[in-house]
């Protein structure tokens, strides 16, 4: 059995919730666990855990009342029906799945397109072009539209039936917030090929182009405001008032996370502190991990022990016995989890926001990543490409 404490790299990872959302939300009922007597279980955000008869090798979260179950062979889809799996005719033996949202999931079998099915596994659409093939999608829709990937190797949105709303010209993307999102595309200067990055809408228009020299650090979207590192130093990029960019302090030489208004950032000597969207100081750079989670609250590490406060520093919650906390993926921490923690002795853990334990029993495991950004939905046709990642994954350094 295929474990690992964090993102597990499943058929899509993701997170769930007890009923079918009509919003086009992204719910997280449950997350995948294991136990040491039983591979696969799930877990709720009250620390429930549901054993699952399941001779499944992985199990994906449930999100708004499916999940994916990786059996040996191939993909099959399941209705998440008062902890009792049911499983989804002619939703079996696929190459891969996304979940389930604005009604409906994509899905791949060998040899064919990837396909927006509805609950009821109706084919809904094909992801095709006129020229090419759609090689790839993400996991799910986000606010409306999904991402997809050419044989190009170039990335668009398309809707719930199937029509391409962004033209697929950026070579990556960031997430989408508000319905925007950063973006990356190639342009030539003679025979020199230039990364352009630009502020995109999803009607497909650009609502603001980065001046050369100004980079966005991880092509996501606050608001407004970007975190760029410029010529000088790293900044905030405000879109709304022309681009304006406010420098962070001088000290940061590297920033390693950013979520909602809060800014990880890791000065010369390794230690890590905290700033908000705006600069200012929020903690000193004294720690030796920092991790945001949901509501301003963050989980630090000094070197001795692991610990829960506000990003000010206040309400601090000390958890001895615990060597790894990590918050669990944005939309987790919408549908109320929290954190998820290891202990010394190995076993895993759902802590509430406060740091209390939730649950009695010991796992060996969760699934807790951002299903936005768990793997792709990938076509049948051999023709798919390798995905393409964003273009800085490792810590932007000055």
């Amino acid at each position: 059995m295929f474990k690992r404490f964090g993102i597990a790299l499943s058929v899509l990872t993701a997170v769930i919730s007890f009923s079918c959302s009509s919003d086009g939300g992204l719910r997280v009922e449950a997350l995948s666990c294991e136990i040491d007597s039983v591979d696969c279980a799930f877990v709720t955000p009250d620390g429930n855990v549901t054993e699952c008869a399941l001779p499944a090798l992985r199990l994906s979260p449930v999100v708004n009342g499916f999940f994916n179950a990786s059996l040996s062979d191939g993909i099959a889809v399941y209705r998440w029906n008062d902890g009792n799996p049911e499983p989804l005719t002619g939703l079996s033996k696929l190459k891969s799945a996304g979940f389930f949202a604005e009604g409906v999931i994509p899905v791949s079998r060998q040899g064919s397109h990837i396909q927006l099915v509805d609950a009821d596994a109706k084919v809904v659409a094909e992801l095709e072009l006129p020229e090419g093939e759609i090689t790839e999608c993400g996991p799910c829709f986000v606010d409306g539209l999904l991402a997809v990937t050419t044989d190009k190797a170039t990335t668009g949105f398309v809707d719930n039936r199937g029509k391409m709303i962004v033209d697929p010209i950026y070579s990556s993307v960031g997430p989408v917030s508000d319905r925007r999102f950063v973006a990356m595309y190639e342009s030539a200067e003679g025979n020199v090929s230039r990364q352009q990055f630009v502020v995109v809408d999803f009607d497909g228009h650009t609502l603001y182009d980065f001046p050369s020299g100004i980079t966005p650090v991880d092509m996501k979207l606050h608001s407004s405001r970007v975190v760029v590192r410029t010529p000088s130093g790293f900044g905030v990029c405000d879109i709304s008032s022309g681009g304006s960019v406010t420098p962070l302090p001088a000290a940061v030489r590297a920033v390693t996370e950013t979520a909602g208004n809060l800014i990880v950032y890791r000065v010369a000597s390794g230690m890590k502190g905290l700033l908000d969207i705006d600069g200012k100081l929020c903690l000193q750079p004294v720690f030796r991990q920092i991790r945001i989670g949901a509501d301003n609250r963050v989980a630090v590490y000094d070197g001795k022990i692991w610990a829960l406060m506000d990003s000010n520093g206040e309400n601090r919650v000390d958890l001895p016995g615990i060597i790894s906390v990590a918050p669990a993926g944005h939309y987790a921490q919408e549908s109320g989890f929290a954190f998820v923690a290891r202990t010394v002795g190995g076993a895993c853990s759902l802590l509430d926001a406060e740091g209390k334990k939730l649950g009695s029993k010991p796992l060996s495991a969760i699934t807790y990543g951002d299903l936005t950004v768990a793997a792709k939905v990938v076509s049948g046709y051999p023709s798919a490409t390798t995905p393409v990642e964003l273009p800085f994954e490792e810590e932007m350094e000055f």
